[in-house]
C-alpha cells in the first residue's frame, strides 16, 4: 500500500476513550497509535489541586486509515467507545487532519456514521 492510499489523522477525545480504542479496536486497514497526553505538562503550581489529584482528561492519538473502505467501521467503533465513556460529560472524539492540524470532524454517539465518513473521505481528497 502507498502512502497516498492511506490516510492520517489525530484523534482527540476523552482519556478513557482514546486508552479503549488503543486496546479494542481491531480492525483491518486501522491503526492506532499509543495516546498520549493532550497537554504533557501541568504546572502545580498553577493548580487548586495537589500534584496527586492532577488527572488528564483529554488525549491525543494518531490513527492511520487505509481507503479500503475501513472508514465506517472505524467510526462505528469510536461511537462504540464513546457510548462507554464513564463520567464525560458530552462525550466526543473530535478528528483532525494530521497534514494540516485542520478539524474535519467531531463525532458524537449521535453522530451519522455514513455523513461522518463521507467528511471524512471528502477532506483526504482536496
Amino acid at each position: 500500500m502507498t502512502t497516498e492510499e492511506k490516510v492520517f489523522l489525530t484523534l482527540i477525545g476523552p482519556e478513557s476513550v482514546m486508552q479503549s480504542l488503543e486496546k479494542n479496536v481491531a480492525i483491518e486497514g486501522v491503526s492506532i497509535g499509543k495516546p498520549q497526553p493532550l497537554d504533557a505538562m501541568v504546572d502545580a503550581v498553577d493548580t487548586s489541586l495537589g500534584p496527586d489529584e492532577i488527572k488528564m482528561f483529554m488525549e491525543f492519538a494518531t490513527a492511520v486509515l487505509s481507503l479500503t473502505g475501513a472508514t465506517l467501521e472505524f467510526i462505528l467503533a469510536l461511537q462504540h467507545g464513546l457510548s462507554a465513556a464513564e463520567g464525560a460529560n458530552d462525550p466526543r472524539i473530535i478528528i483532525v487532519d494530521a497534514r494540516t492540524n485542520t478539524q474535519i470532524v467531531s463525532i458524537t454517539s449521535d453522530t451519522d456514521p455514513q455523513w461522518a465518513k463521507q467528511v471524512i473521505e471528502t477532506s483526504w481528497k482536496k
